[in-house]
């Protein structure tokens, strides 16, 4: 897992994130704002918000090598803050589940995705 910390509220944090998810053409899946959904239930936690976002044409080719893949795709980043008051970001490297579900062949790609998702991080963590 690949942890950052932001200078930035998760708010803003997740502007900034989605704002470099759009420019470089990814699909947003999902924001899902688990301090709201906490709030539903009448139940309290930090602002944690989690976005799935992906790119069918990269994500495609890496299932095809590995159905299972398919459990960690489309990619996923936390933003959260905890009780410092610190916004993290965070998500799982692609190079991690590579391994976990053998992934051969797709080297380049996950490189790739990799290389995407550092630069996004620093992006929504940076004033």
């Amino acid at each position: 897992m690949k942890i950052l910390k932001s200078n930035n509220s998760v708010d803003v944090s997740v502007e900034k994130l989605i704002a470099a998810m759009k420019a470089k053409g990814l699909t947003i899946f999902c924001n899902i704002d688990h301090q709201q959904n906490a709030r539903n239930a009448g139940l309290q936690l930090n602002a944690s918000q989690v976005i799935i976002f992906g790119n069918p044409n990269l994500g495609t080719h890496i299932i095809n090598a590995a159905a299972q893949a398919a459990l960690d795709l489309p990619q996923k980043i936390l933003v959260h803050q905890d009780n410092q008051e610190d916004v993290w970001l965070s998500y799982e490297d692609p190079k991690e589940f590579q391994l976990k579900h053998s992934i051969i062949g797709c080297d380049e790609l996950i490189d790739k995705v990799s290389g995407v998702l550092n630069v996004l991080v620093n992006e929504a963590a940076t004033v």
